[in-house]
């Protein structure tokens, strides 16, 4: 149904069929809302099938698929690339740059947590940087490292970077993906304000986008429903 398409053979690629990142968080939404069992989207790496997710649900459970380090493509003998998620952790979304990277190049993703018992957590950049550092250590104890984030991801990559070269590691590569507002946004004082409103209207759209039918009617008439109580409307 999401992929409007008829007769999908249970091995068939989710990405092979049209499927992408919008598609992949309304795909796992789904999931959660028939079986009970909440995955991060970026679980289709792991199991881009039918046949794989059936799996996973019934026999392997879904703790594994929390993992904070997610490997989107792990197999190469070049040194890997890891990069962080945007805000909104859908890791889906470095699909392209996954594609367009050489075969040989291992290339590693970080999530945050959204599990139930984990929502409580309040982590600030420094924090989940150093989270992410223990991760990274798994897969490679020693750098030279190369990292990379998108958005927000940035932010943190950035601060990953920082950490370890206080711990005397090499950094090999820093890439920031429309990052560097977020960065350091000292430095723009002219451009932060009205960055932090198109930054809110994109998440606005970007939540609509994930909703379809009478999800995204509730989650408009919650945002209205919000914005009166701000403005004294509704006591």
């Amino acid at each position: 149904r999401l992929l409007g398409t008829k007769g999908i053979d249970i091995r068939a690629n989710f990405f092979a069929l049209g499927g992408h990142s919008l598609l992949a968080v309304r795909l796992f939404s789904e999931i959660a809302r028939m079986t009970g069992s909440e995955l991060p989207p970026s679980t289709v790496f792991r199991a881009p099938t039918v046949e794989l997710l059936a799996r996973l649900l019934t026999e392997e459970g879904v703790a594994q698929s929390w993992s904070s380090l997610v490997p989107i493509q792990p197999e190469g003998s070049l040194p890997p690339f890891f990069c962080v998620h945007p805000l909104g952790s859908n890791l889906v979304r470095y699909r392209a740059l996954a594609d367009a990277l050489s075969p040989d190049q291992p290339f590693y993703g970080f999530q945050s947590s959204f599990r139930e018992e984990h929502r409580t957590r309040t982590l600030n950049v420094e924090q989940m940087a150093a989270e992410y550092i223990d991760a990274i250590r798994t897969v490679q104890p020693e750098g030279p490292y190369r990292l990379g984030g998108w958005s927000f991801g940035g932010t943190v990559a950035f601060e990953i970077a920082q950490q370890l070269l206080a711990q005397g590691e090499r950094i090999a590569l820093l890439a920031l993906f429309d990052s560097f507002f977020l960065a350091q946004p000292a430095y723009y004082p002219k451009l932060v304000a009205p960055y932090g409103v198109l930054w809110k209207l994109d998440r606005i759209l970007g939540e609509l986008l994930f909703r379809s039918g009478w999800e995204r009617v509730s989650y408009a008439v919650s945002l209205l429903k919000n914005y009166t109580k701000e403005v004294g409307i509704i006591a």
